[in-house]
């Protein structure tokens, strides 16, 4: 943790700020979980229609309405709105109390302060896409075997 004291403002608490980003990406890959229950909800639906004879696999729900039922698109731009929101406070506080920004001015590398200030939001930005990315591979390997399952099923009622 003292590593990182380099990446953030002169004199910020940034132990709460890691913690949130922890937190929020935790949400984020519990919230998109919902996903797995929804798969698993419309597969036991089909199941039952397929026994009756009413329904058949070729009627599954298409992985990009499944996908957009959980609203991925929302949890993305949220994401974007906490980094932006960061990045600002990250700003404002050289400007407050300590009056840090005199003292980031008379460094040697003037790209100090938008080091201090961008790196840590925009980090957490592209860990939060690539967890992303990782679940939706996921999650299509899983919508795959699911729909294999279900046109197995199919064929032999």
């Amino acid at each position: 943790m003292k590593r990182l004291k380099r990446y953030f403002p002169v004199g910020y608490s940034y132990g709460t700020e890691i913690s949130f980003y922890i937190t929020l990406q935790l949400i984020i890959i519990l919230l998109s979980t919902t996903f797995i229950s929804r798969l698993y909800s419309y597969e036991e639906f089909f199941k039952e229609g397929i026994k009756r004879g009413i329904d058949s696999a070729d009627r599954f729900p298409k992985f990009i309405d499944l996908m957009y039922e959980i609203r991925l698109n929302i949890i993305v731009i949220f994401m974007f709105v906490v980094v932006i929101a960061f990045i600002g406070i990250h700003y404002a506080y050289h400007y407050r109390g300590s009056m840090s920004i005199y003292t980031m001015y008379r460094l040697k590398n003037k790209m100090d302060l938008h080091l201090r200030c961008l790196l840590v939001p925009l980090v957490f930005l592209v860990v939060g896409i690539l967890v992303l990315a990782i679940l939706l591979v996921f999650y299509h390997s899983l919508y795959d075997s699911v729909l294999t399952n279900l046109y197995h099923f199919s064929s032999t009622n």
